[in-house]
């Protein structure tokens, strides 16, 4: 991860950070972080995160890239998820009112989509994109001081999600299986790109119980006939000893009602699933 810091530095502040992340601190912050790493003010942890410049999107595509050749078995699950973090203030990017799964209520918080990788032998989240509400990308005296770059625009979770999925098929290392919540499986954008055949992943993705679905895209194909019944069976019978006309005009309208009714059932099936 060298490569994605222009100066040394920034590249021992930032081993410092992750160690401090990675040990038993019961609570993390820029002063406790400091702390931990022997730094006598917290200015130089302050500086990385806010103001110096280094490649967020190199640095985790060296996290995804570590993760994967370690963990994969040819066997892992993408999972998509947003998790949120309360905020006191309104100076932090694409902090609102909304609602955060950490608190389980709407609260004054940012919002994050995350992957994750999976697999038997263990999970790392290879892929982050901050959530930045539609209000924030329309205002830009806000942008401009919070520092939100220009490239920045809204998109929503499922979209952001597909992005990170993006940067995983773009390496090869897009697992065959993706899952997440009805946060992304309500998106049929997302989950039309999943089917592309360029991209032919499968997909569990949870959906509220008023999504409707197409049972049959256009026009519904033939349902065939149904078995024969009882009382068709009575009827060929019956032809044998009794016919008022030609037996291809009698086998014309047994056809037609066996299609009939398959249709008949097919339709009302299709009826019932959609008002669950």
């Amino acid at each position: 991860m060298a490569g994605c810091f222009r100066r040394w530095d920034l590249r021992a502040t930032a081993k410092k950070y992750v160690l401090a992340l990675m040990s038993d601190l019961p609570r993390k912050n820029c002063w406790t972080i400091a702390e931990h790493a022997g730094d006598a003010t917290p200015g130089k942890m302050q500086h990385l995160l806010e103001r110096a410049k280094w490649d967020t999107m190199a640095a985790m595509a060296a996290v995804r890239g570590f993760v994967c050749e370690r963990l994969d078995d040819g066997d892992a699950v993408a999972i998509l998820d947003e998790s949120g973090q309360c905020k006191k203030g309104t100076a932090t990017i694409g902090v609102k009112r909304q609602y955060v799964g950490c608190a389980g209520r709407v609260e004054n918080a940012i919002n994050v989509v995350y992957c994750s990788f999976a697999t038997v032998a263990g999970h790392a989240l290879v892929g982050a994109r901050p959530y930045l509400p539609a209000e924030w990308a329309r205002d830009a005296e806000r942008r401009q001081a919070a520092g939100v770059p220009d490239e920045l625009e809204f998109s929503t979770k499922p979209e952001l999600g597909r992005q990170i999925l993006a940067d995983l098929h773009a390496e090869g290392r897009l697992p065959g299986w993706v899952t997440g919540d009805e946060v992304y499986g309500r998106d049929p954008r997302l989950r039309a790109w999943l089917e592309s055949p360029e991209v032919s992943t499968a997909y569990v993705l949870g959906i509220s119980t008023s999504t409707r679905i197409a049972l049959t895209p256009g026009k519904p194909t033939d349902p065939g006939l149904i078995h024969l019944t009882v009382t068709e069976v009575k009827r060929l019978v019956n032809l044998a000893t009794r016919a008022w006309h030609s037996l291809e005009h009698h086998l014309h309208w047994h056809t037609w009602r066996r299609r009939h009714q398959a249709r008949a059932r097919w339709f009302h099936q299709r009826t019932r699933l959609t008002r669950r």
